[in-house]
C-alpha cells in the first residue's frame, strides 16, 4: 500500500489487566521507530490506554473515545476481535495479535 501521506494506523486493545496494552505499545513503538513521520497512530481509549499514554505520551498522535474507524488505513488490534470484524466489513487491512495467533489481511 503507497500513500502520499502518512499511514493512518488505528490501535485498539482488550482492556483486561493491563498486558494486551503492554503489547500494543511495545509493538507500535517499533512500528513507529521505523516509519518515523511516514505515521499517524490513533490509540483508541479504554482505561489501560489512559494510564499507558500519561506514560509515554509521544506514542499516540491522537486518542478517541469511540469506536470510529474512520480515516483509518490499517488497523491494529491486541486480545479485542471487534474492531477487527468492523475493518473487515470496512476492507480496511487489519492485524490481530491474541498471544496465540497473528493474522493479517
Amino acid at each position: 500500500m503507497r500513500l502520499n501521506r502518512p499511514l493512518q494506523l488505528h490501535g485498539f486493545s482488550q482492556y483486561f489487566g493491563y498486558g494486551p496494552t503492554a503489547t500494543l505499545y511495545i509493538t507500535l513503538k517499533a512500528i513507529k521507530k521505523i516509519l518515523g513521520e511516514e505515521i499517524r497512530i490513533t490509540l483508541h481509549r479504554n482505561d489501560a490506554i489512559d494510564i499507558f499514554h500519561d506514560r509515554c505520551p509521544e506514542l499516540a498522535d491522537t486518542l478517541s473515545s469511540s469506536d470510529s474507524l474512520r480515516g483509518a488505513d490499517m488497523v491494529y488490534s491486541t486480545f479485542d476481535p471487534k474492531p477487527i470484524f468492523e475493518a473487515w466489513y470496512q476492507n480496511i487491512p487489519s492485524i490481530y495479535h491474541c498471544g496465540y495467533i497473528v493474522t493479517g489481511k
